[in-house]
C-alpha cells in the first residue's frame, strides 16, 4: 500500500464516515454523544477501572483470536487459501499502514456496531449486520463473512459485560494488527 496511498485514503473517508455515523446514531437514538458506555451493562465499575479491565481482557482476546488464527493458516488448507487471498490484497503494506488499517477500522467498527447499533437494536441484530457487511469479493471469502459474524458476537457480548467500549476496541485493535502483520509477513506454502 506505500505504493499509493489510494487503498489508506479510502479506508480513512469510509472509517470516517461510519464513527459520523455512530456519534449521529446514539445523538439522536440516546440524546447523548456517549457511545462509549453501554447503558445496560452487566457490569458497572467505575471509570477508571472498567477501562482498564476493558483494555486487559480485550488485548488478552485479541491476542488468543491472533494465535488460533496463526495455527489455523498452518494447519487448515480453507485458511491457508483465504491467508494467501488477503495477502495479494494487502501488498505491501508499511507498518504504518497497518497501524492505521487497524486502528481506524477498531475505532470505527466498534463505534458504529457496538457503541452506536447495538444498544438500540441488540446483540443478534448488531452481530448479524456487523457480519453481513463483511461481504465475500468471492465465495472464497464467505468464511470470512461467517468468522466476522462470530466475532460480532464475541465483541458484543466483551462490550456488554464489561460496559466498556474500550475492551472490543482494544480486541479488534489487536486481532486487526497482529493478522495484518502475519498476513505481510507469513506465506503459506
Amino acid at each position: 500500500m506505500n505504493d499509493s496511498s489510494g487503498p489508506l485514503r479510502g479506508a480513512t473517508v469510509l472509517y470516517g464516515l461510519l464513527l459520523a455515523g455512530a456519534f449521529a446514531w446514539v445523538l439522536v437514538d440516546r440524546g447523548t454523544s456517549d457511545l462509549f458506555r453501554h447503558p445496560d451493562a452487566l457490569w458497572h465499575p467505575t471509570l477508571a477501572l472498567g477501562l482498564l479491565v476493558g483494555l486487559a481482557l480485550g488485548v488478552a482476546l485479541g491476542l488468543l483470536v491472533a494465535a488460533a488464527t496463526r495455527r489455523a493458516v498452518r494447519r487448515l488448507r480453507w485458511a491457508a487459501a483465504l491467508h494467501s487471498e488477503f495477502r495479494s490484497l494487502l501488498g505491501p503494506a508499511t507498518d504504518g499502514d497497518i497501524f492505521l488499517l487497524a486502528a481506524f477500522s477498531a475505532v470505527a467498527e466498534e463505534c458504529f456496531f457496538r457503541g452506536a447499533m447495538q444498544p438500540a437494536v441488540g446483540l443478534v441484530v448488531s452481530s448479524l449486520v456487523f457480519g453481513g457487511l463483511h461481504l465475500p469479493m468471492s465465495k472464497r471469502f464467505l468464511v470470512w463473512t461467517l468468522e466476522a459474524t462470530a466475532m460480532g458476537f464475541v465483541l458484543g457480548l466483551l462490550f456488554w459485560a464489561t460496559g466498556q467500549l474500550a475492551a472490543p476496541i482494544a480486541a479488534h485493535f489487536t486481532i486487526n494488527y497482529e493478522n495484518l502483520h502475519f498476513i505481510r509477513r507469513y506465506k503459506p506454502a
